[in-house]
C-alpha cells in the first residue's frame, strides 16, 4: 500500500483536476506514468490556487501571506508548492526542506510571500549540499504543466513515489510516571491513556509506521507490562516493536544506552505523552538533508510580559517596550539522532537536554526543526482533555483509491495499490 500520512482528505479531493482541462503534456514521462482524472470539487484556499475558477493543488499567488505555504506543508504530504504572479506565471518553486530552514531562521510568515522570495533563494543556495542533493524523498511531488507559451501554469499533477520505506528507527519513551495526572495514572502508564479510542503511544506508533518507519523501540519502567501486553511484538500494528526495560529511572536519554549496537540509521526519539499531527518522516528527511548529528523539534511559545521591558546598550536606554509579548522557541521532545551520537551516551541517568549540551562542545552539529504542525504535551488533566476533544473532532483515516483522484503513478506499481489518506488529528 502506498501511504500518504496525515493528508487532509478534503485537501486532496478539493484540488483534483477537471476532465475538461487540456490534456496532460506527458513528454518524456509518458512511458513511466499513467494518469487518471475526476471532476473538480470545491476549492480550499489553504492549500491551492485557481485558474479561471478551476482549482489547482499546490499553487499560491505571491501576494498572499507566507503562512499559506506553512499551512500547505503542515496539512499535506507534498514536497513542493508553486508561487505564481497574478497572471499565473511561475515566480518560484518552494520546497519543504528549504522552507523549514527559512522558518528556523526566525522569519515572520505573516508577511507577503513576495517579500520572502529573495531570502528563500539564499536558503536554497545554502542548502545545495551533497546530503541535500542525495535525498530521495518518500513524499509526493507536484509537477506543473504549462500552456503553449511555457510560462503560465495550467494544472498540476501528483507524482507518488512507490517506495515508502524510510531507513530509520523509532524510539518511544514510555516509562514515565505521569504523577500530575493523579488517579488516571495510578496503575496505567501515561502513554497508555486513551485518546480518541486508542492509547497515546499507539498514535505515535501509527505515525511512525505511516511514515515508513517500522523498526520501533519502546523504553519501559512504570507498569511496563501494560505497554507490552498491548503492543506485543508490534506485528498487529505493522511494526517490529522491541523493548528497552529500565530497572531504575534513567531520565529522558539514559535509555539510549540500552539500544543494541545494530543501530545504523537515524533514530527518531519522541516522548510517549505527545499528541501531534507532525509527520515524523518530514523530520527524519529534514535531518538527513541538513546533515545534522542531532535535530531538535522546536515551536514558538509566546510569553506576555506584565511590565515594560527596557532595552539598553552600554548603560544607555535604546528602547522601552510596554508589556511586550516575547516569543521563545521551546523544545517539544521530538528528536532525531544520528548513529554516531549513541556512542557518546553515558550509562546511567541523563536527560536529553543535558546530553545535547555535552555534545555541542565536542563538535556535534545540532539543528532546529520548526514544528509547524499541532502538538500537545499530555502532562495534565486539562491537556489530556484538550487532546481528546481535538482528536475526537478531527482524527480519522480515509482510503482514496488511485482511480478516484487525479494522480500520477508508476506503471510498474501493483494495480491494487491505494493511497491511504489520513486527516490531521486536529
Amino acid at each position: 500500500m502506498i501511504r500518504i500520512p496525515r493528508l487532509k482528505a478534503r485537501a486532496l479531493a478539493a484540488h483534483v483536476e477537471s476532465t475538461s482541462r487540456p490534456a496532460p503534456n506527458r513528454g518524456a514521462d509518458q512511458d513511466r506514468f499513467e494518469f487518471q482524472d475526476v471532476p473538480p470539487l470545491q476549492h480550499d484556499s489553504a492549500v491551492g490556487g485557481q485558474l479561471n475558477g478551476v482549482p489547482m493543488l499546490g499553487v499560491v499567488r505571491c501576494d498572499q501571506k507566507a503562512s499559506s505555504i506553512t499551512a500547505f506543508f503542515a496539512e499535506t504530504t507534498f514536497e513542493n508548492i508553486f508561487v505564481v504572479d497574478e497572471e499565473q506565471c511561475l515566480r518560484a518553486e518552494i520546497r519543504h526542506h528549504e522552507w523549514r530552514r527559512l522558518l528556523a531562521q526566525g522569519i515572520d510568515d505573516q508577511v507577503l510571500i513576495e517579500l520572502l522570495l529573495s531570502p528563500y533563494e539564499e536558503i536554497e543556495r545554502m542548502c545545495r549540499t551533497p546530503s541535500r542533493l542525495a535525498l530521495k524523498s518518500r513524499f509526493s511531488h507536484l509537477e506543473a504543466k504549462y500552456d503553449d507559451s511555457g510560462n503560465r501554469i495550467v494544472h498540476t499533477e501528483i507524482r507518488v513515489p512507490v517506495n515508502s520505506k524510510l531507513d530509520a528507527h523509532g524510539l518511544i519513551m514510555a516509562g514515565g510516571f505521569g504523577r500530575r495526572l493523579g488517579e488516571l495514572t495510578k496503575t496505567t502508564p501515561k502513554p497508555m491513556l486513551d485518546v480518541g479510542g486508542k492509547p497515546i503511544a499507539e498514535h505515535l506508533v501509527d505515525n511512525l509506521v505511516d511514515n515508513g518507519v517500522s523498526d520501533i523501540f519502546m523504553s519501559l519502567f512504570f507498569e511496563g507490562d501494560v505497554v507490552k501486553d498491548h503492543f506485543g511484538d508490534g506485528s498487529c500494528f505493522g511494526a517490529d516493536v522491541r523493548y528497552l526495560e529500565e530497572t531504575t529511572p534513567l531520565g529522558t536519554a539514559g535509555c539510549l544506552s540500552l539500544l543494541p549496537r545494530e543501530i545504523k540509521h537515524p533514530l527518531l526519539v519522541v516522548n510517549g505523552d505527545v499528541i501531534t499531527t507532525a509527520q515524523f518522516g518530514r523530520l527524519i528527511e529534514f535531518h538527513n538533508a541538513a546533515g545534522f548529528d542531532i535535530t531538535v523539534s522546536v515551536r514558538p511559545f509566546p510569553i506576555q510580559m506584565q511590565f515594560g521591558v527596557v532595552d539598553q546598550v552600554d548603560g544607555l536606554i535604546s528602547r522601552i517596550r510596554e508589556k511586550p509579548k516575547i516569543i521563545h522557541q521551546i523544545n517539544v521532545a521530538i528528536y532525531v539522532l544520528s548513529p554516531s551520537v549513541l556512542e557518546h551516551v553515558p550509562a546511567g541517568k541523563i536527560d536529553m537536554p543535558s546530553l545535547i549540551e555535552t555534545l555541542i562542545p565536542l563538535g556535534f552539529r545540532v539543528g532546529a526543526f520548526p514544528l509547524i504542525e499541532d502538538w500537545i504535551d499530555v502532562g495534565t488533566v486539562p491537556e489530556l482533555e484538550r487532546a481528546r476533544a481535538k482528536v475526537q473532532a478531527g482524527y480519522q483515516r480515509h482510503e482514496l483509491s488511485v482511480e478516484s483522484a487525479k494522480v500520477m503513478v508508476f506503471k510498474d506499481a501493483p494495480q491494487h495499490h491505494k493511497l491511504q489518506v489520513n486527516s490531521p488529528a486536529f
